[in-house]
């Protein structure tokens, strides 16, 4: 039996005055389990009539034991806006404000320094219009003055964005926006990018945007002409999905029983269940069902999860509204969260009220009167989220039982990422097509923020290399690195009548594999990872580079694909798998001229631990931080 871990909140209330809130304060947050209680203390200048901290102090205590005190400090200004924000680290922000005139009366940030010590600096600078509408964004190196990223923005006089431009290196990449929808001015119709190639040869890509006479997003459609669509009913509600490589995801509302059938595009089914009230009572997606049960006045009182585990909430009575025990029931072994109310001498439980379930000081202030059943319904909502693609896998994997638990563990076994040496004969023919931007238009879409900007600024290579063997057609489309983290952005075109997945994806560089720890392949456009029969799909495959290793620009991409029939998963043989492989030209050095370099040689405190700052590394991908631990550490 698992030990008892409990949470206790310290609050403070004073009266403030008539027709004016009560003044709540956090003062302590303990979390105490298996020996260890971990406190964060919050002090306040009581006078300026403000719950915002002004020191947060956070330690630990172990067996009588209590660690380094990290203390963290704040500022404010007269209208309650932080000025400064010290770390426990050294760390220290500073905040500036832009303050309008009549009649528009705004004050915005217009500078903001963080100091990471004397040499280490980034300053953000941005600037607004009369109506407090941004118009220029610029970071800074604030120790050398460099420009790390610059953008400018031009508002017509209805306050919208006609165009925005990016800053770069070489070549500003200009977005120009279009409102011509008759079902709304507000409503984006077109947006065109000017991008560069890395001869500096301008392209245009276009993005447009269609609309229902309900101002609802009817089509979008990308620079290469191929569009997302949606439908939705007489009452606004969204049922349909066609997305760019014709898969689609449907809802069905049957008013009647108060339930929602959702089918995304890879044939995963999620039907939820309402009662009358429009509150959620199960959630099912395969075999993963969620339920929830509901007190007089809708607030959840209890949580049952997929795999049984029950979260029921305990309330005071009525009169006092407030959560005041969070129990956690799992294989009928009870683990209590306590939300205790401490009692001071002289004053009544009614003066302690608590905001249970903030996790720190900012969002105890920011949501002092609100009642916490939004934080814990969140946080259900993320659990659900997480289960769900826990089920989708399993549903993929395991849909027939143990044969396909099976399967998968031999297709782990023989197409594990990293074992180079016994992937299937690859294609002996492969075929060099005419590089261009626009063939990267399926990929713009990406929330992968490095290559999202390497994209907007032209710096992603087009590559068009392929390989085409027995009816499968694997294309790399484009690719950049920075020496230190790649992408490779590529294509599969299934003329077949068979549904295939990749089962191995890997990079070289001149001979040598990337490392698979830390890689990923993402979704660019879709969202599901199957390639179906007579269709295609794209990918993004994120690799990290060790920097300790001398690529060269001489590069292999390996794709695998096998068939997810119950016979090919089952089957060891390579008869139900193609292996791809893809040479072309991707130079680690590609961005060298503009790299930039510091080398602060500091040496941080982090919770005792001495820390060394050797190096601060800023590409037009990321910046790298290289930090060498001290070995006279009591912590490694």
């Amino acid at each position: 039996k698992k030990e008892k871990s409990q949470e206790v909140f310290t609050l403070e209330k004073t009266f403030s005055e008539d027709a004016q809130p009560d003044f709540v304060w956090l003062e302590q947050h303990a979390e105490a389990g298996d020996n260890t209680t971990f406190k964060t203390d919050y002090a306040y200048d009581k006078s300026v009539k403000r719950n915002t901290p002004t020191q947060v102090t956070e330690w630990a205590e172990q067996e009588g034991t209590a660690s380094e005190k990290l203390i963290s400090s704040y500022t404010y200004d007269d209208n309650g806006m932080m000025t400064t924000g010290k770390l426990s680290t050294g760390q220290e922000t500073t905040y500036k404000y832009q303050s309008s005139s009549a009649p528009y009366h705004w004050k915005l940030p217009s500078r903001t320094e963080v100091k990471v010590n004397d040499t280490l600096k980034r300053v953000v600078e941005e600037g607004y219009n009369l109506q407090g509408i941004e118009t220029k964004y610029t970071v800074y190196n604030g120790s050398g003055g460099l420009v790390l990223a610059q953008s400018e923005f031009t508002i017509d006089d209805k306050g919208r964005a006609k165009t925005s431009t990016t800053k770069d290196y070489t070549n500003d990449i200009v977005s120009t926006y279009a409102y011509d929808s008759p079902y709304g001015s507000h409503l984006i119709t077109s947006r065109s990018v000017t991008v560069h190639d890395a001869n500096s040869k301008p392209e245009v890509i276009t993005e447009k945007f269609s609309y229902t006479p309900a101002a609802q997003i009817k089509t979008q459609t990308d620079g290469s002409g191929q569009e997302l669509s949606y439908e939705y009913d007489a009452g606004g509600r969204l049922t349909k999905t066609v997305y760019r490589d014709g898969t689609m995801s449907t809802n069905v509302y049957d008013d009647f029983n108060s339930r929602i059938t959702r089918t995304a595009a890879d044939g995963i089914v999620t039907k939820e269940q309402y009662n009358p009230l429009g509150l959620l009572l199960e959630d099912q997606t395969g075999e993963a069902v969620y339920k929830f049960t509901y007190d007089s006045e809708g607030n959840i009182a209890a949580a049952t999860d997929a795999e049984g585990n029950t979260r029921a909430l305990e309330r005071m009575k009525p009169k006092y509204r407030h959560v005041v025990m969070l129990k956690y029931y799992q294989d009928m072994t009870s683990v209590e969260i306590a939300k205790r109310l401490s009692r001071r001498e002289g004053q009544v439980m009614p003066e302690k009220e608590q905001r249970i379930l903030l996790q720190d000081a900012y969002e105890v202030n920011k949501h002092a009167e609100t009642l916490p059943e939004m934080k814990l319904t969140l946080a259900m909502r993320k659990g659900m989220e997480r289960g769900k693609m826990r089920e989708k896998r399993r549903f993929y994997f395991w849909s027939t039982g143990t044969v396909m638990a099976l399967a998968a563990a031999l297709l782990i076994i023989n197409y594990s990422i990293g074992s180079l040496a016994h992937r299937a004969e690859p294609a002996p023919k492969q075929t060099a097509g005419i590089p261009s931007q626009s063939a990267l238009d399926p990929y713009r879409s990406t929330y992968l923020e490095g290559l999202a900007s390497a994209m907007d600024r032209g710096l992603v290579k087009p590559i068009a290399e392929s390989v085409e063997q027995k009816g499968y057609r694997v294309e790399v489309d484009g690719a950049v690195t920075d020496g230190r983290m790649a992408y490779v952005l590529f294509g599969v075109r299934n003329q077949t009548d068979k549904e295939v997945i990749n089962a191995d994806v890997a990079l070289e560089l001149g001979g040598v594999e990337a490392p698979s720890k830390g890689a990923s392949v993402e979704l660019a456009g879709s969202n599901t990872n199957r390639i179906p029969a007579n269709g295609a799909n794209h990918f993004i495959y994120t690799v990290p580079l060790n920097p300790s290793v001398q690529y060269t620009k001489d590069a292999k991409f390996h794709v695998t694909l096998t068939e997810t029939s119950n016979e090919a998963l089952m089957s060891s043989s390579n008869k139900y798998r193609t292996a791809f492989d893809i040479s072309f030209e991707l130079d680690p050095a590609m961005f060298k001229d503009k790299e930039r370099v510091l080398h602060p040689d500091r040496t941080l405190t982090v919770d005792g631990q001495q820390v060394h700052v050797t190096q601060v590394i800023y590409t037009p991908l990321h910046t790298y931080v290289d930090l060498d631990y001290d070995q006279s550490n009591a912590k490694q």
